[in-house]
Parts: structure tokens; C-alpha cells; sequence
């Protein structure tokens, strides 16, 4: 079972870059969505008409067919994206009820310049969700007006949620939203990895179905030599990487 992070990726914009989705090599550890316990809520998913009143197919549009060229960087009904807001919102709660942490209404300031999402400044909020490890990395949330969210994790992962939204992707909420719940439960999981070699950045996320995975690399040059100095002391002081959030020891 490959599972929804093996969807193949359409760029619809030429701006945007390439990514590597791949399987790796990983530690041998294994879960799912629901052994995490988690679980949607439930959606009433959003219904789009267009002008003559029918309802608008996001995610069936344009296969097999390229999109039309007037629908690049073109972003119409953002709303149809609202229930991203809802999922992540269970997420928060969810890790909350879960894992030994603490949440703060601010994000952490760090240097996410590669791979910027491509929906708009940040005008929503965020909560910063911090294990009582710190041998686990910090995970922050933003919900943002366009509507979308936002993840950062460790020191170089953040990912929008949708990661465009324009007319020519076609997204609609269901696809970005069960990837945004993999990412957000990999790195509770643990099995969330990044390096720094060669004058070269690689975050990896293990997917929950256990047999795909997520890998991006991505040059140091975005990054001030500061920032990546702190980064490598960072990722040393982790021998065996990132690992899992401790769990809530339930009170008697």
C-alpha cells in the first residue's frame, strides 16, 4: 500500500520547485492513524457553484488534460479550503489530550525560508505545541486568513496545507488534509529525520501507512550561515535523531 503521499505531484506553477517524494531508509518503527488515536472530526465539506449554479468538481477538472492557462496563479473560492482549518484544529487537541507537552499561543522564530508556501503572508494565528523532551522536536501551527495551515517542525520542515491552492492544482480540502494529518502525527511519532551534509538540507517524513515517506532536500544557500551553524550543533546533540513525544501518563 503506497497510501495518499504517493499521489503524484502536478506543478501548476513554474515558480514553484521540484520535489523529491521517495522511500528511504528508516528506523523500524511503524504506526497508523488510527492506533495514534486520532480521529477526524466530523466535515461538512464546503459546496462551490459557478456561475450558472453547478457545483464546481475541485480535484477532477483538468485530468487528463493540462489545466487552462488562465488558471495559473490564479486563486478563485479559497473558501473551499476551510475544513483544513477544523482538522488542524482537532490536531492541536488531539496531541494536547495525548502527548506530555506544553502550548503556546506564539510561534517559534526560526529561519523556514526554503519552500515557502505560496498562500499569502501569515495573518492568522499559531500555537507552538512543545514535548517535555528535548531530545523531541517542537511542532507550531498556523491557521491562516487565506484559508490555510502551516507546519514547522524541527529545524527546516514547513509545509503549507493547501501548498498552493491556485485554480490550476485543483485541490480541493480532503487531499491536503489527510497529508497534513500524517505530517503532524509523523513528528509525534518520531519518525520525522533531518541531516545537513554537504552543503545540503534533508527533512523525511515516514508515512502512516509505514511504506512510503516523504523526502525533500534542499540547498543551504537559503539559509544565513548563523542559522545553519545552529542548526548543525542542533541536529548533533541528537545521536539518534528526533524521537517520539513522550504520552500522557494518565492521573488516577
Amino acid at each position: 500500500m503506497l497510501g495518499p503521499w504517493r499521489r503524484p505531484v502536478m506543478l501548476a506553477r513554474s515558480s514553484r520547485r521540484a520535489r523529491s517524494l521517495q522511500v528511504d531508509p528508516w528506523p523500524a518503527v511503524t504506526w497508523s492513524v488510527a492506533e495514534s488515536g486520532y480521529v477526524r472530526p466530523p466535515i461538512v465539506p464546503p459546496v462551490i457553484l459557478d456561475d450558472t449554479g453547478q457545483v464546481i468538481p475541485y480535484g477532477t477538472r483538468w485530468a487528463p488534460a493540462p489545466p487552462p492557462a488562465d488558471t495559473y496563479e490564479v486563486v478563485t473560492h479559497p473558501e473551499r479550503f476551510t475544513p483544513l482549518l477544523t482538522v488542524a484544529e482537532a490536531l492541536v487537541t488531539h496531541l494536547e489530550r495525548t502527548y506530555d507537552v506544553e502550548t503556546a499561543p506564539r510561534a517559534q522564530e526560526r529561519e523556514y525560508k526554503a519552500g515557502l508556501p505560496t498562500t499569502g503572508p501569515f495573518t492568522g494565528h499559531a500555537v507552538t505545541i512543545t514535548p517535555r523532551r528535548r531530545d523531541c522536536t517542537p511542532l507550531t501551527i498556523e491557521f491562516t486568513d487565506f484559508p490555510s495551515v502551516r507546519v514547522k517542525a524541527g529545524m527546516f520542515f514547513y509545509r503549507a496545507f493547501p501548498d498552493c491552492g491556485c485554480d490550476a492544482c485543483d485541490d480541493e480540502w480532503s487531499y491536503p488534509a489527510t497529508v497534513l494529518e500524517g505530517v503532524v502525527l509523523a513528528v509525534a511519532k518520531g519518525t520525522f529525520t533531518e541531516t545537513i551534509r554537504a552543503r545540503q538540507v534533508t527533512t523525511c517524513l515516514r508515512a502512516p501507512d509505514g511504506g512510503s515517506g516523504w523526502t525533500e532536500k534542499l540547498s543551504e544557500s537559503p539559509y544565513s550561515p548563523a542559522y545553519i551553524a545552529q542548526a548543525r550543533r542542533t541536529l548533533e546533540s541528537l545521536p539518534a535523531g528526533w524521537q517520539p513525544w513522550p504520552e500522557r501518563v494518565a492521573k488516577d
